[in-house]
């Protein structure tokens, strides 16, 4: 066992304080690392309050120690292969620059958590509070467009309408990303006819398409009756794919929108006539499409990571395609035709 006199000579004085949970039977062991941690000014606390858990003493089967006894550190409740072992006996200084490591670790972590609760308190709130107003605006442009009036006014309304509407979709985007990072955006499964979800969505930027004088062309192709779906969810997926695809396509151009029955698969198809996308771009947007939950996709707009993202809840995928610049660009919704995965 290592001098405990000689080992606190050579090790520095630590600043830094931490709550530690200490167990084990043998009492020595016990004794001599709680005097360490004591002279490292870390608190010897129960395990419920402690930022790190010290066991001595052979942790799991698979503790790999050459000595019959072993160190093991970690989270009370981490995975047994995540959990550093250190051999029995060991140099007071090496076991406090592990201990010390674990402590900023863990301090690191819980301070992004908290930073990312403050983050989703603010998103929250502040969409709550932008929403407020939002709300008025749409309620009484609904009202005098319903009013008989000039062109002009009339079109100047209907803007009015169109941006506000754009503007609180941006608003619920930004707290559906928000839930996406913090992995709480949940789905509501039920019984749903994709037909009337499709339609809804179109209906809903069929005045933006008109604006730029877009074409938007439907084919329902042949599909199951109902599916198991978040209804919701997936106008809203749609949405994004149409806005998308407005949005790159120039004024006079056109959108097909299809809605087929593929391999086992549902499969909302939106094609637009714009600017299309080149290798590159085209492997760009793949890469971010495949990126795994939880990653930052920089080749992705908001709508098209929620698009992606929903897709990925229900057990499917988005797929991207196209020729080259000029050609337009296809974005695939494949969805399981014979239900949906749980959130």
């Amino acid at each position: 066992m290592p001098d405990s006199t000689t080992a606190s000579a050579t090790a520095p004085a630590i600043e830094q304080t931490g709550r530690v949970a200490l167990s084990g039977e043998d009492a020595e062991m016990l004794g001599l690392v709680d005097a360490w941690l004591s002279r490292w000014q870390l608190q010897r606390v129960d395990g419920s309050e402690a930022d790190l858990y010290i066991s001595l003493g052979r942790c799991s089967p698979n503790c790999e120690a050459a000595a019959a006894m072993s160190l093991c550190i970690g989270s009370e409740t981490a995975d047994a292969s995540e959990i550093p072992h250190l051999p029995w006996p060991i140099d007071e200084s090496v076991l406090r620059t592990v201990v010390m490591s674990l402590l900023q670790t863990g301090a690191a972590r819980r301070e992004s958590e908290n930073a990312r609760r403050v983050r989703d308190q603010f998103v929250s709130t502040l969409s709550h509070d932008l929403r407020t107003p939002l709300n008025a605006i749409l309620g009484w442009a609904d009202i005098l467009v319903r009013q008989p009036r000039e062109a002009d006014f009339t079109q100047g309304l209907q803007a009015i309408e169109r941006n506000a509407k754009a503007q609180a979709q941006m608003l619920s985007d930004l707290v559906d990303v928000s839930r996406l990072e913090a992995g709480t955006l949940e789905l509501e499964i039920e019984t749903v006819d994709p037909a009337p979800v499709v339609s809804a969505a179109i209906t809903g930027l069929r005045q933006q398409a008109e604006a730029r004088k877009i074409e938007v062309h439907y084919t329902p192709g042949a599909v199951p009756a109902t599916i198991q779906a978040d209804a919701g969810r997936l106008q809203q997926s749609l949405h994004h794919l149409l806005a998308n695809a407005i949005k790159f396509t120039p004024k006079g151009g056109r959108i097909d929108v299809e809605l087929q029955s593929e391999a086992g698969a549902l499969n909302l198809r939106v094609r637009d006539s714009g600017r299309g996308l080149d290798a590159n771009k085209l492997a760009a947007l793949r890469a971010s499409v495949a990126a795994a939950p939880g990653v930052n996709p920089g080749g992705l707009g908001t709508g098209l990571r929620i698009a992606r993202e929903v897709a990925r809840l229900h057990g499917g995928r988005l797929d991207i395609s196209s020729d080259g610049p000029n050609t337009g660009a296809c974005f695939s919704l494949r969805l399981p035709a014979q239900g949906a995965a749980t959130a």
